[in-house]
């Protein structure tokens, strides 16, 4: 059954364009993900759980090659321990650039992006209320149907305030999303 269910799927997906994503200007999508103090050398312990919108247009494109803008408005719940368990949450939009390399049928890209949020609550080392949020991560995209994408991606995430209030000591986390996306 097994061995029916991958033939019939890499079958199927192997009659799609495979410049598909690269070629599509717009892409619509939803990500949800996760996000600790993992490869971070910190005292504070900020878990999250994320969930983005995410719009992708298409600006440049040559050979195998594109660049592209990425807007992506979130919503974030949070959790972190200072003396007790204390619960947060996150809202905000970032906005950046995505560089993408197709491969034979699916894409590797790297994605920086930056925006204002909010944050209702965070560890001592950073002021509570409004944050930036930038974000590094790199991922791979793979067709699942003609107009339909998965997302894998994993990078860094900071916020802090710029310095616009004290303390600004910022929160790093480690990011993993998985998300799909749709070409119109």
């Amino acid at each position: 059954m097994l061995l029916l269910y991958f033939s019939c799927f890499y079958t199927f997906s192997a009659t799609f364009d495979e410049n598909r994503i690269a070629t599509g200007k717009n892409k619509f999508g939803f990500a949800v993900g996760y996000g600790n103090q993992l490869f971070w050398d910190v005292t504070y312990n900020y878990q999250l759980l994320l969930y983005s919108l995410q719009y992708q247009y298409t600006f440049y494109q040559k050979n195998s090659f594109s660049s592209e803008l990425v807007i992506q408005p979130q919503y974030n719940a949070a959790s972190f321990f200072e003396d007790t368990q204390k619960y947060s949450f996150e809202y905000g939009v970032n906005i950046g650039a995505l560089l993408r390399k197709e491969l034979s049928n699916f894409s590797v890209f790297a994605m920086l992006s930056a925006g204002p949020h909010y944050v209702s609550d965070v560890p001592s080392r950073q002021a509570n209320g409004f944050i930036f949020s930038d974000n590094l991560m790199v991922g791979v995209s793979y067709m699942l149907t003609e107009n339909l994408g998965l997302d894998v991606r994993g990078g860094v995430r900071h916020i802090s305030n710029a310095g616009f209030i004290a303390p600004n000591g910022g929160v790093n986390n480690t990011i993993f999303q998985i998300g799909f996306f749709v070409l119109p």
